[in-house]
This record gives C-alpha cells, structure tokens and sequence, in this order.
C-alpha cells in the first residue's frame, strides 16, 4: 500500500539543523524501505535511468557555466556546493541511524594531486588562479 504524501522541507537559505537533517533521514528511511520490495533489476533499470538524467543535467549544467561571469559562477558554485553538502549529510544521517555498526575512519590527508575528470573535486571547473598563487587574489 502506498504511503500517505506528506510535506518534505528544506530551506537552506536560512540554516539547515541536525534536528531537519534527522526527520528528513527518516522520511528517507522510509522511501527506503519502500524500495526494499524491489528487484534487483528494476533498481538496476531505476539506477541507470536517475545516473542518465544526472548526466545530462551535469554536463548541460557545465556548458552553461562555462560562459558565465566570474562572480556569478562562484556564487553559482558556492549554492550548488551547499547544496550537496545538505544532501551528503542526509545520507550520512540515514546510514548512520539505520546501520550503527558501520562506522568511517576519518578521511586520509588529499593529496596534492589535480584530480581527474571522474574524481570528485571542490571546483566544477579548474579555478582561475595566477599561477604562483594557489589562493588567487580573490577571497573564497
């Protein structure tokens, strides 16, 4: 039986709480739960169609970036970061509650190595630096 709809809120622009971030996880749980019924296949078919979609956008996204302003880029990438910050941490929360025996070691130091184009990295496009000067003239 499907479950009753109910209002699901974020609203970054004025601070997200862990008590949000908490009773978000557990509507998560519960959307979770709700898939749990599902075949193997059917989440393969769902996974591959959602990475499709998140492709596209990714790469429309990045095309339209590219002819951006400076400033409204890094605003741009300051929202999108946050953003995801919020969703990382929503996903942290459901893992966390729903699976307490897993637990993470605290990441290794980066490497000062320029990522790849499939790793993930800070910037959605290489930052426009002097060179000599890996913080820039401009504030981050």
């Amino acid at each position: 039986m499907p479950r009753r709809k109910q209002l699901r809120r974020f609203e970054p622009r004025f601070g997200v709480g862990a008590s949000l971030v908490a009773e978000e996880a557990k509507a998560l749980g519960r959307e979770v739960e709700d898939h749990e019924a599902a075949a193997s296949a059917e989440i393969d078919a769902w996974l591959a169609e959602r990475h499709a979609l998140c492709r596209r956008c990714w790469d429309e996204l990045q095309l339209l970036l590219g002819s951006m302003p400076e400033h409204k880029l890094r605003i741009i990438h300051s929202l999108l970061f946050r953003d995801f910050y919020h969703i990382l941490e929503l996903y942290l929360c459901h893992v966390r509650t729903k699976h307490p025996e897993l637990s993470a070691q605290s990441p290794p130091p980066a490497a000062s190595k320029k990522p790849t184009a499939s790793e993930f990295s800070e910037w959605l496009f290489d930052p426009l630096t002097p060179k000599g000067d890996p913080y820039g003239s401009r504030n981050v």
